[in-house]
């Protein structure tokens, strides 16, 4: 098996742990976790049975047939740092405008922003049953441009940039994008030929799924990525994640797209708000997925209509949370940008 060396970078600070609580740990188990997740969300199989069996294919598990067999994972990770380029520090993982801490938020362990850290890359191409449609390589970087690790990942804490790779006697390659158009198509380029459908297009900005019956069918039966938008280069990083947490405090009781769980049904947020890095500068990414909750849960019952879902009018939501997606990002841009 030929190893690929994977530089990355720390962009936000990052809350995750092993079984010590206090001592912040980088766990690679999260980034498979992350890549199998992103395959999920941006998997067009029309049947869960599908959609399994690929993932099988691709990252091993248990088979659902008499023999009960199990494919093991064709995919080896393997973490790799220096000595002082991982560093911990303290800070609340709630952040708020003018305040290092508030009440029941003390400061918690985290691996700070700006670490380096290498992952080794391995795969065991005897236990392909195929050839996947992009490489292992890609959908990695793809799933650290649309996902974080550790807690409070999908409010933009956790954020990895792959800076280069380096195949083994070879010299280390860039990766990163020069411009948010190369980065769009990029993204754009994997989410289609990962599918073969090309059912994903791109609107200035924006990355959009396009609507028909049977991804509908899809989004009502499990969480469906339909829209990634790119905002604009940001000036701070840590005062765009205070922005972040105060809107979620002014609406956290109306709106569902955070996210919320309870005896009755749980629901992970359907926003994933992140940072990416084009060349020197960062960005704020919003990856939306279709709402799809557990048990009898139903948001309008529970949790009200809320402020943003008042504001539909007229328009008939394609996607299940949508509106509140959008209401959710446009407060936050007017947050970022006070007349």
């Amino acid at each position: 098996m030929k190893t690929n060396h994977i530089n990355c970078k720390v962009l936000t600070p990052m809350f995750s742990f092993g079984h010590d609580q206090k001592k912040a740990e980088f766990r690679v188990t999260e980034v498979k976790a992350l890549m199998r997740y992103t395959f999920r969300i941006a998997n067009h199989a029309k049947s869960l049975k599908e959609l399994f069996e690929q993932e099988s294919q691709w990252f091993g598990g248990a088979s659902e047939d008499r023999k009960k067999t199990i494919t093991a994972s064709p995919i080896r990770l393997a973490l790799k740092f220096d000595a002082g380029s991982i560093a911990n520090g303290y800070r609340p993982l709630l952040l708020h405008k003018n305040k290092e801490s508030v009440k029941g938020n003390p400061p918690q362990c985290h691996i700070k922003k700006n670490s380096k850290f290498t992952l080794d890359l391995r795969v065991n191409e005897h236990y392909l049953v195929q050839r996947p449609p992009i490489s292992y390589e890609d959908l990695l970087k793809l799933s650290f441009l649309l996902g974080g690790l550790g807690k409070r990942s999908r409010k933009g804490r956790g954020n990895v940039a792959v800076l280069s790779m380096q195949k083994e006697d070879e010299e280390a390659q860039s990766l990163l994008h020069k411009s948010k158009e190369e980065l769009l198509n990029w993204i754009l380029h994997q989410l289609n030929a990962l599918n073969g459908d090309g059912k994903f297009f791109r609107q200035g900005n924006k990355i959009i799924l396009k609507e028909d019956k049977d991804l509908r069918a899809i989004a009502k039966q499990r969480p469906l990525l339909y829209q990634i938008l790119v905002g604009d280069c940001l000036t701070d990083v840590i005062d765009f994640l205070a922005t972040i947490d105060e809107v979620c405090h002014k609406e956290s009781k109306n709106m569902s797209v955070m996210g919320y769980g309870g005896s009755d049904g749980h629901f992970a947020s359907a926003l994933i708000i992140g940072v990416v890095r084009i060349d020197r500068d960062l960005y704020p990414i919003y990856t939306q997925v279709s709402e799809v909750h557990t048990m009898s849960h139903k948001k309008s019952s529970q949790h009200g209509s809320g402020s943003f879902s008042d504001k539909k009018g007229d328009a008939v939501e394609k996607w299940s949370g949508e509106f509140e997606c959008k209401a959710f990002m446009e407060t936050l841009r007017k947050e970022m940008n006070p007349k």
